[in-house]
């Protein structure tokens, strides 16, 4: 999943504008470091409590990919998806539990390898026609379905046999235990669909002629490319019971000017924005006195990553030379302040300790942060022999997000101090994200960014690392192919009940990877939520993007 960049010329300066601009609203706020919080509900002006009607205005920086819950795989896409289609189950008790949702109960063999569902009855899709068990198995087998490359078909690699075994009950066998296959269950890698209007609208699905049908609170309306999406309220909705939906319509605006989304904002055009707030204008968004800022939590990073299949960037000392002879901190201050957490050479950040937290504490205290040494960079690329392979080789990325773009720039100057010569390629945000899932054959070095889908540090390794992943549809970008790495994982996944033994196991996956060098990190900020006070019942965590962010809010009056 996803952020970004902006200028860095005058970087001492703008650091400390920044600096001052943090300690008059509170830097500490912006860190974007790990806290005991989960969840963020939003405060709204006090009213008589939730009404029906009401419309919302939220903002996004690209073009979704798809609403089709097979390709929503990144941080654009899932605003609309996740309120169309639902999962059957949801992330509860701030993101680090599951909860009953289309299913409405399930269990586990002692061995790991049967899950039983038993399906909600009584269920409608959006068209009023009854959602079955025949939708569930076909959900399912269409996301697994490696025809269709989805997304996120990797987290029901597991999967060996789906199967309805009543009108009721849906029985899943995997070939192997999973450690992290319960946590599918509460991904868009388990958002039921209907089986009819799939197969009725062919190869439109998901797409802005036809959009998508499911169970969720909103229905979609009408997708404008490059303009807006806009959803309406599904007044079949079956979960009215635990509140909402409220509002009347929802549009999401596709904005990828930073500016323009901030000004939204002041105006009052733009009442939602979550993680497109751009970190260069915290300080403007929170002397807005309608909007509310806060900052959520999150599993999430920004991150530079070499191609490592292609040359120079399979010899390991190159990538190590860039990593040493890149100023990391400058970045991060400069666009998430002087409190911005520390990185290492990691893509697991201390929010992600969600067990055996002594044990990753020790291995943090080891890992190389590969902090700024010239010398130690032109030494290490004498020694790979292939510096002169490295000039006109091409650094990809978007310009929505300052952070991302800020980072390229950085990077591109700092290669200059070793006599490189880097040429930028500017993409599109949708452009990047096929890219970060294409074949990964088209790109020397891409700037991006990744949060775990799962509570669990696996779910940043597993997707970034594995090989399995560095095809097609896969999210290892880095193309990065360690035999040792892929046996840590692999045997890690198979023993979800030991803690101990999975940590362990991804610690040293970790430190094989960093010493490798396939990425390097940049920051681990938090998720800026910026909502008009006029809303009430805002709320979103750490896995905002698997969450029907919308349901709950209500128009205050």
């Amino acid at each position: 999943m996803r952020l970004s960049p902006s200028r860095f010329g005058r970087l001492v300066a703008v650091i400390a504008a920044l600096a001052i601009a943090a300690a008059a609203c509170g830097g500490s706020t912006a860190s974007s470091g790990p806290s005991d919080g989960g969840a963020s509900a939003v405060p709204a002006t006090p009213g008589a409590g939730p009404t029906q009607g009401g419309t919302l205005v939220a903002a996004i920086e690209g073009e979704p990919t798809s609403l089709d819950p097979a390709f929503d795989y990144d941080f654009v896409s899932g605003l609309a998806t996740s309120s169309i289609t639902e999962p059957l189950l949801v992330f509860c008790e701030n993101d680090t539990t599951l909860c009953p949702n289309l299913a409405e109960s399930w269990e586990a063999s002692a061995d790991g390898l049967t899950y039983t569902l038993k399906i909600r009855q009584g269920v409608s899709f959006q068209d009023g026609s009854p959602m079955t068990v025949e939708d569930v198995v076909f959900s399912l087998n269409r996301i697994r379905d490696p025809q269709l490359g989805s997304y996120v078909g990797w987290m029901l690699g597991s999967v060996s046999d789906v199967r309805a075994t009543d009108d009721s009950t849906v029985v899943i066998t995997l070939a192997q235990p999973d450690a992290l296959f319960e946590y599918a269950l509460a991904s868009t890698a388990a958002h039921v669909v209907s089986k009819a209007f799939v197969e009725k609208s062919g190869d439109k699905y998901g797409k802005p002629e036809v959009g998508s049908m499911g169970t969720g609170p909103f229905k979609f309306a009408e997708w404008k490319t490059g303009d807006y999406q806009r959803l309406v309220r599904n007044d079949n909705y079956w979960n009215k019971a635990n509140g909402g939906p409220y509002l009347d319509e929802v549009t999401i605006k596709i904005l990828p000017e930073p500016t323009t989304r901030v000004a939204g904002l002041q105006t009052g055009e733009i009442d939602y924005m979550i993680s497109m707030v751009p970190s260069d204008q915290y300080a403007t968004v929170q002397a807005m006195s309608d909007v509310t800022l806060s900052f959520i939590p999150s599993y999430y990073g920004e991150w530079i990553t070499f191609n490592t299949q292609k040359a120079p960037f399979d010899n390991v000392k190159v990538r190590q030379a860039m990593n040493y002879a890149f100023d990391k901190r400058a970045v991060r201050q400069l666009y998430y302040g002087p409190n911005a957490d520390e990185t290492k050479a990691t893509l697991v950040n201390p929010t992600l300790w969600t067990f055996e937290k002594e044990a990753w504490q020790a291995a943090w205290d080891q890992l190389p942060a590969y902090d700024v040494d010239l010398a130690k960079a032109k030494q290490l690329l004498d020694e790979s022999g292939v510096a002169d392979q490295l000039n006109g080789k091409e650094i990809a990325y978007y310009e929505s997000t300052p952070s991302i773009k800020g980072a390229a720039e950085a990077f591109i100057e700092a290669m200059g101090k070793l006599g490189i010569e880097l040429k930028a390629r500017k993409v599109t945000f949708q452009e990047s994200v096929a890219l970060q899932f294409g074949p990964h054959d088209d790109y020397d070095i891409l700037v991006a960014s990744w949060g775990s889908d799962f509570p669990d540090a696996s779910g940043n390794l597993r997707p970034n690392f594995a090989s399995e992943n560095a095809g097609a549809g896969g999210a290892n970008s880095s193309n990065y192919q360690n035999p040792a790495v892929d046996e840590l994982l692999a045997q890690q996944n198979a023993i979800p009940n030991d803690k101990a033994e999975r940590a362990r196991m991804l610690i040293e996956a970790q430190r094989l990877i960093a010493e490798d060098s396939p990425v390097i990190v940049t920051a681990y900020p938090r998720w800026p939520l910026a909502t008009n006070k006029r809303l009430g019942g805002v709320e979103a965590a750490s896995l905002w993007y698997w969450q029907s962010l919308f349901k709950n809010v209500y128009v205050v009056k």
